[in-house]
């Protein structure tokens, strides 16, 4: 997967993981013609629509003095393309989402490559280099027997999993596409059922379900056992039918 040393920056200062034998870079980018047929038929970006759902976003972001933000027109579509367009959800999301860290603390502070080495010397979180056929990024997670909470703890696996939304926010490709996350249950110890309490189990679905900005199209779980299932039966109570249809 990647280690920390391998972020780089290029001369834009944006982060790119040289692999090697390939590169994950940020697509600062516009999307490609393709993409934005889609962001039409799929979230009404058309310019009837998006214009004045930009310019009501932002002035409920003035309205809102507490709320420190940037009020560029790309920043308004980080939010408002997962909403489908309409302006008042997107800024109950973007709201969910800054207030995110005084809500939860130290499990959202440092959301910084450097700050989660041992995640990535772990080798357990992987971005893959290339998108899927529908254009979305893919994130990997090694949750079951290659998971030591000693080394890596729950907690910095979901500030990790925080950097990369984030990476993902900023790319217009994956504001429209959305991403797909793959997470290996092999051989899961119930040790590790032990690190899900109810509590942080609620917190990780108030932020997938409430706060990010990223289309989340679906989670695949794959080698589960009925020890998942009694880890799946944490969350259960959470999870909202929307969600629920995307695991699989």
């Amino acid at each position: 997967m990647v280690k920390a040393e391998c972020i780089q920056y290029d001369d834009n200062h944006l982060p790119y993981i040289d692999l090697g034998t390939a590169v994950i870079r940020m697509e600062k980018e516009e999307a490609p013609e393709w993409a934005l047929e889609k962001a039409r038929q799929e979230l009404r970006e058309t310019p009837e629509i998006m214009e004045p759902a930009i310019k009501k976003l932002r002035e409920l972001i003035v309205a809102e003095q507490h709320l420190k933000l940037p009020l560029e027109d790309e920043y308004m579509k980080m939010f408002l393309r997962p909403c489908h367009y309409y302006p008042e959800s997107a800024m109950k999301r973007l709201t969910h989402f800054y207030h995110m860290k005084a809500k939860y603390g130290a499990a959202c502070e440092n959301i910084v490559p450097s700050k989660l080495r041992n995640v990535f010397d772990e080798d357990i979180m992987a971005l893959f280099p290339n998108r899927d056929q529908h254009g979305r990024r893919i994130l990997a997670i090694e949750a079951g027997k290659k998971w030591k909470p000693s080394r890596a703890p729950l907690v910095d696996l979901f500030r990790t999993i925080q950097l990369t939304v984030l990476g993902s926010m900023a790319e217009p490709l994956s504001q429209i596409c959305g991403a797909v996350v793959i997470i290996d249950m092999e051989d899961l110890p119930m040790s590790h059922i032990m690190q899900f309490t109810p509590s942080f189990a609620a917190m990780i679905l108030d932020y997938v379900q409430e706060c990010i900005c990223v289309r989340l199209k679906a989670v695949h779980i794959v080698n589960n056992s009925y020890i998942f299932n009694m880890l799946f039966a944490i969350f259960k109570p959470f999870i909202r039918e929307k969600l629920r249809k995307r695991v699989r």
